[in-house]
């Protein structure tokens, strides 16, 4: 569907040739489904069009995990089997700059998998894999060095545990499990000292400790990390039906307890989420059923089964939280299918469903929002970024 003239007026002064071209990357992450969908680049142009400027993963192949790094400004992308390739997408030049095929894992076992900026390397792709023969001892930290200078004969690296706790987290993306998420579990002790400890008995010690007046009202919390970037992490304590959502703030060292806590991801020093609970004899279904698509589409499934098999339902609540200014933001959008997409020069992007729209941040508040585009295409995008 493609907008009218009052549309195109909107969008022409909603995105100006100053912040440079918005691009979406649309597609549905399925590793729990045997089938997968096109992800695709998608430009947002400033008259409101819309078009796919490249596929990235074809649909014969679906796409297995996607993460970000909003810091180094590049999304790393992991096409379902059997293509084993490791794709390195960049933002400057908003193009595939690498793509490795997997080395041989015969006998090992994949635990997890993240992004880790070592100072010996670099930015990489790390995955933990654990040996199916628990008598060999040969579990590995295998990393590849997701810098486009360094060929991939040359990308593949072991690490040892120690090098995990310069993980870089980017939260949930997308509502229900058609987005990605790219967090790691986390040993909270009773003095509030992170580490994580791995099937071959090493440890990984991160630099921070949570002060105890944060934690001390909840019972053998569980921590994990969601948010680790250059200006804050965040953790996630659970304890029964207890959830909190706290920030450490790098640039004083200072830890501040989120509001409205949920399943958040971060841009910079700002942690968005949408809001979800838990499915009840009240609550048991998300909103905004009307508008979900009801069939499948080349870049993502029908939304009525993904949100009725899903746990959680979504009132259609987006939460934006600052860290920096320690300030929290709401949008109602009165739709469970929608999501913060990116926060740029002053500015959050957002959809809802299949529409589009920035506001402004203005201190304590948000500007009114602009409707930037309506397209089919925008109903899948998790993850936006702009091309300076």
């Amino acid at each position: 569907m493609r907008n009218g003239a009052l549309l195109m007026t909107i969008a022409c002064t909603a995105l100006t040739p100053a912040f440079g071209q918005l691009y979406l990357i649309s597609g549905s992450p399925t590793p729990k489904y045997v089938g997968g969908y096109s992800t695709v680049l998608v430009a947002v142009a400033a008259d409101g069009s819309v078009k796919i400027a490249q596929e990235i993963v074809p649909a014969r192949f679906g796409t297995e995990w996607m993460t970000t790094s909003s810091d180094a400004r590049k999304a790393l992308i992991l096409p379902k089997s059997p293509d084993d390739h490791i794709i390195v997408f960049d933002f400057n030049t908003a193009s595939v700059t690498k793509s490795c095929p997997q080395p041989p894992t015969t006998g090992l076992l994949l635990v997890g998998q993240w992004l880790v900026d070592a100072p010996s390397h670099g930015l990489m792709f790390t995955q933990y894999l654990a040996s199916s023969d628990r008598q060999s001892k040969t579990d590995q930290f295998s990393g590849m060095v997701m810098d486009s200078a360094v060929p991939c004969q040359n990308s593949f690296v072991n690490l040892d545990a120690s090098d995990i706790k310069y993980v870089v987290a980017d939260g949930f993306a997308g509502v229900t499990d058609t987005g990605a998420s790219d967090l790691i579990d986390a040993s909270f002790g009773t003095d509030g000292a992170l580490s994580g400890g791995w099937l071959s008995g090493e440890r990984t010690y991160y630099d921070y400790k949570v002060p105890p007046p944060l934690f001390n009202d909840m019972s053998h919390p569980v921590a994990a990390i969601l948010i680790n970037n250059r200006q804050i992490l965040g953790l996630r304590l659970a304890a029964s039906t207890e959830r909190r959502f706290l920030v450490f703030r790098k640039s004083d060292s200072t830890w501040h307890k989120v509001p409205n806590p949920s399943l958040g991801r971060a841009f910079g020093s700002f942690v968005a989420s949408a809001e979800a609970g838990e499915k009840g004899k009240s609550t048991s279904e998300s909103v905004g059923n009307a508008e979900w698509r009801q069939k499948d589409a080349a870049t993502g499934p029908a939304g009525p089964i993904r949100f009725r098999i899903y746990p959680l339902v979504y009132p259609g609540i987006l939460h934006l939280y600052d860290a920096a200014t320690e300030r929290a933001y709401a949008i109602t959008t009165n739709q469970g299918d929608s999501e913060i997409l990116l926060v740029e020069n002053g500015t959050v992007y957002y959809r809802v469903t299949n529409r589009l729209y920035s506001a402004a941040i203005e201190g304590a508040v948000l500007g009114a929002a602009k409707l930037l585009a309506t397209d089919d295409l925008i109903e899948d995008a998790h993850w936006a970024f702009i091309k300076r």
